[in-house]
């Protein structure tokens, strides 16, 4: 049954896109790159994986496992270990903000993954209640969260120590405690609004720079992204567009989006995958 609830889930997204309002935007073209980072290895995926019951709906909000930390922490050495010149690590290590869903196993993998950036250093990181994992059209208890803000950021310090926890706190007036203290459902209408609020205010509203940023979120919130945002065009003929409009991105995986931040419907204009793993 849980298995029928997820594979629902991705069908109605890959098959049924979201009505998403075109915005009033300048003439011109102003670009802006944004990194994707799918978090970590979640108690969740691994209770899924197992169809274990009582792991999946026994806790909620769940965290990382020690192997979604290795991953997280394996990412930080792969950008580390590009060639200085590439212009994917030039742009990353270049970003200026980090936005990340307030869940758990976000939080986490962010502070780990992005031990040491200077966008961590300078501002903290932006939690943004938009983008918390869909629960449309079938939520899961992993994207339920019924205690305070409050109980992410003590896990995190737990798991973490406190210097790196302490980053979180500087970017917390974006998250409005009181929607992230519990969310069980939204309807259709629901997701596309915070998923276009996300794209058209928050990447590229107008007080938005054009520097690169950083996403450390969840794989249904990035694929519907991309699905929605992303011309057909594109999602037909590029490859890893297409992919990632009706895959879910791997755990700990990045993807490059180019956002023409000027057009009104269909900002993703390009996509790439990143910092891949050797084989």
């Amino acid at each position: 049954m849980v298995a029928g609830l997820a594979l629902e889930s991705l069908k109605a997204l890959r098959q049924k896109r979201l009505e998403i309002e075109p915005v009033e935007r300048a003439a011109g073209s102003k670009l802006k790159t944004v990194f994707l980072i799918r978090h970590g290895e979640s108690e969740w995926n691994v209770a899924q994986r197992q169809f274990d019951v009582v792991g999946m709906f026994g806790q909620f909000d769940h965290g990382l496992t020690n192997r979604g930390a290795r991953q997280a922490e394996a990412l930080r050495r792969r950008v580390r270990g590009a060639n200085k010149t590439d212009a994917a690590r030039l742009e990353f290590e270049g970003a200026t903000r980090v936005y990340c869903s307030p869940l758990t196993r976000a939080v986490q993998t962010a502070l780990i993954a992005l031990a040491g950036h200077r966008a961590l250093r300078d501002r903290g990181l932006t939690l943004a209640d938009d983008l918390r994992e869909l629960v449309y059209p079938v939520g899961g208890f992993d994207s339920i969260k019924r205690n305070p803000l409050d109980a992410s950021l003590r896990r995190a310090r737990d798991t973490l120590g406190p210097r790196l926890a302490g980053q979180i706190e500087r970017g917390r007036r974006y998250v409005d405690d009181e929607v992230a203290a519990a969310w069980y459902a939204e309807t259709r209408r629901g997701a596309a609004s915070r998923l276009a609020r996300f794209v058209f205010t928050t990447l590229c509203g107008p007080e938005g720079d054009d520097d690169p940023v950083i996403v450390v979120g969840h794989s249904l919130f990035f694929m519907a992204l991309v699905n929605n945002f992303a011309s057909e065009h594109l999602r037909v003929q590029d490859p890893v567009a297409r992919r990632l409009a009706t895959s879910k991105l791997d755990n700990a995986a990045v993807a490059r989006l180019t956002l023409n931040c000027s057009e009104p419907r269909y900002p993703v204009v390009a996509v790439e995958m990143c910092f891949t793993a050797v084989a």
